[in-house]
């Protein structure tokens, strides 16, 4: 089935103000081995990373109080007020090329569509915890 070895060490930090698209998000992550913690928008998630260390953030674009692509310039941009910088993955409905290019812009790594298939999800976190380890 899964490896989970890897995942074990991998704590994701998953920004979301949707309680849907998060219940199902934290049961996929869940499943998949990896220990998630959930905040509801781009500052709470800034206020996260300054209080804990997490390898991945899949991160929305659109929260309220400080959207994902704000909250990401800031983090790359602020390393130093951070416990670790992680990788930050954007989480959208918004897939145009453009989208896209506009969370490469922003210093994302990678890019998952919603709504979140758990294949898409579990194929974009092995590559992305493998470069982590």
């Amino acid at each position: 089935m899964f490896d989970r070895s890897s995942q074990c060490d991998i704590r994701i930090l998953l920004a979301e103000d949707n309680e849907v698209n998060s219940r199902l998000a934290v049961r996929m992550l869940t499943r998949l081995g990896y220990a998630v913690d959930t905040v509801i928008n781009g500052q709470e998630a800034i206020q996260a990373l300054q209080a804990r260390t997490y390898t991945i953030v899949l991160m929305d674009l659109n929260m309220p109080e400080m959207d994902g692509l704000t909250a990401t310039r800031w983090i790359l941009a602020h390393p130093a007020q951070l416990q670790h910088v992680p990788r930050i993955i954007a989480l959208t409905a918004n897939t145009l090329p453009e989208d896209r290019k506009r969370c490469e812009e922003s210093g994302m790594v990678d890019f998952i569509p919603k709504p979140i298939g758990f294949d898409a999800l579990s194929s974009v976190l092995q590559k992305w915890s493998r470069q982590a380890a």
